[in-house]
């Protein structure tokens, strides 16, 4: 994989540039070179961190949460992940329940049947 500008790598992972910037003051990714015109270049290492980053914070973990994660114990880590899930899946049944609820005010209100989604 070759090296990556700011601008290819926020392309390729779908973030701002700020969202990379902040990556870089919490100390989790850095760039690892510049072009001849300054540009900063982030190599393979820096691009799967970026990645990592970015699926971490889709389960929900900030970006200081990430830190402490990437600098945690394997013990930890998986502490974190278990309280994460746990989490996500408090979120889940809730948001069924929210779910269940709009589609009886349809039916009920408005008359309407909404099909589920698969």
């Amino acid at each position: 994989m070759k090296e990556l500008t700011l601008r290819e790598l926020c392309e390729m992972y779908d973030v701002s540039r700020r969202a990379v910037q902040g990556y870089e003051k919490h100390g989790l990714v850095s760039a690892t070179g510049r072009t001849n015109k300054g540009y900063l270049l982030y190599d393979e290492s820096a691009q799967q961190t970026v990645a990592r980053i970015k699926r971490y914070q889709d389960y929900g973990f900030s970006v200081k949460e990430i830190g402490t994660f990437f600098n945690s114990t394997p013990q930890a880590q998986k502490e974190l992940l278990v309280e994460k899930l746990n989490e996500l899946k408090a979120k889940k049944v809730n948001t069924e329940k929210c779910i269940d609820e709009v589609e009886k005010i349809l039916e009920k209100m408005y008359s309407c049947k909404v099909e589920k989604m698969p």
